[in-house]
């Protein structure tokens, strides 16, 4: 229950974070390329306006690489998208785990708490020291369940 059990749930703390990261990350390259994708669509307007009155060859290929361009920024918002999903996906494995966790150790507590009112003495006292370290539990679990439903929202709030 200890020192593992609290060095697993770090980890998942820290993943969490990293996902909040990550999703800061995804959000940022999300936008430039978006940002990108609108310059790209305003260029290749005017292109296209001048392609009408000059009918140039060299001005067909600027249309067609911004066309390349424009589609290339597109790929990579689609590319940051399904990675934001995996993150979503990777975030509720983790959740479902502590939460199953957190359910565990809520059982184990009714147990030890019924025993915990027959015993007395060095009973008793190893009892209230079983109690204590599932409490620590409980509320490392609900703190690291609190981390991976802020990276979750952080991670939703990106743009399809």
């Amino acid at each position: 229950m200890g020192e593992r059990n609290t060095r697993d749930l770090e980890g998942i703390e820290g993943e969490a974070r990293e996902q909040e990261n990550q999703g800061e990350e995804l959000k940022k390259e999300i936008d430039l390329h978006k940002e990108q994708v609108s310059k790209l669509e305003e260029t290749l307007n005017e292109l296209r306006a001048q392609a009408g009155e000059l009918k140039s060859n060299d001005l067909a290929a600027a249309i067609g690489n911004a066309e390349l361009a424009r589609r290339g920024a597109q790929d990579r918002i689609t590319q940051a998208l399904e990675k934001r999903d995996q993150l979503l996906q990777q975030n509720e494995e983790m959740t479902q785990r502590v939460d199953k966790a957190y359910e565990k150790r809520k059982q184990t507590q009714g147990k030890v708490n019924f025993l915990q009112f027959g015993a007395t003495g060095e009973v008793a006292k190893s009892m209230q020291g079983i109690m204590d370290a599932l409490n620590q539990d409980m509320n490392k679990l609900a703190s690291v369940s609190s981390e991976l439903a802020h990276a979750r929202k952080r991670l939703e709030t990106l743009a399809d």
